[in-house]
């Protein structure tokens, strides 16, 4: 795709058959398609692209509802591109449905593993950020999750950004049915902690869903830097802060 290199030249709208926009990449443009959109929907010449767009549009489905969820986490730490990098995964996740045929193919019958240790914010990897190792377990059966933090000394262990005073660990451990949309999330943080070099004891973040879940657990830990001001919390930056998929549990 063209991309812009002048800086002082930005072109924005359209100029014989091609459109220029702007972007985080800097100022683009493409070419504008001829294609007649009811040709697109009928003719049997565009019947694979179709399908592509079919299974693509159920996948970005699948992404934003998995983005809703844990919005409050994704707030707290992510990158820009989160959005297009959730559905690229749930694309991912449709094309492994073993049983559906092209273009049917669907997010519910995937292999959701291949959402493993998703990094919400690819410029903080949590363990980049974190370089000790956490460990969870759930209990499908009694509806508890338990995500344990190891000993550290957050001087040592913690990456942070230059002139960060606090910190905290949070954690979302949620139940998704992708094929009606329902979900249950249950949300845990650790107390705000001051960076230094005292050994902080490993400890829990205890997490509550309903028992005896018959969809998917999903569960996320997140690692923000926050400064105090008066008394209040505020989230350094969320392209500061870490968020990762730590554990898939499927029934």
């Amino acid at each position: 795709m063209p991309k812009q290199i002048n800086p002082l030249i930005k072109f924005k709208g359209s100029m014989h058959g091609v459109s220029f926009y702007k972007t985080q990449d800097g100022f683009l443009a493409r070419e504008k398609t001829s294609i007649d959109p009811e040709r697109l929907k009928s003719d049997p010449a565009f019947r694979n692209t179709r399908r592509h767009n079919a299974e693509f549009n159920a996948a970005g489905k699948a992404g934003k509802l998995f983005r809703r969820i844990f919005g409050d986490e994704i707030n707290n730490a992510s990158d820009n591109r989160v959005a297009s990098r959730v559905t690229k995964a749930m694309v991912a996740i449709a094309k492994s449905d073993p049983v559906s045929t092209f273009g049917q193919r669907k997010v519910v019958l995937g292999d959701f593993n291949l959402l493993e240790d998703f990094e919400f914010n690819t410029s903080a990897p949590l363990s980049s950020v974190f370089r000790k190792i956490p460990a969870c377990v759930i209990n499908r059966t009694t509806g508890t999750v338990n995500v344990n933090i190891p000993e550290y000394i957050a001087e040592e262990d913690i990456a942070a950004p230059k002139d960060i005073r606090h910190y905290n660990f949070f954690a979302a451990a949620a139940v998704i049915d992708f094929a009606t949309e329902e979900y249950f999330i249950g949300r845990q943080s650790r107390p705000n902690v001051e960076y230094n070099e005292t050994v902080v004891p490993a400890a829990a973040i205890s997490l509550t869903i309903p028992p005896n879940a018959t969809t998917p657990i999903f569960v996320v830990l997140g690692l923000e830097f926050v400064q105090l001001v008066n008394g209040v919390v505020y989230t350094k930056s969320r392209k500061l802060s870490a968020l990762q998929l730590i554990a898939i549990d499927l029934p």
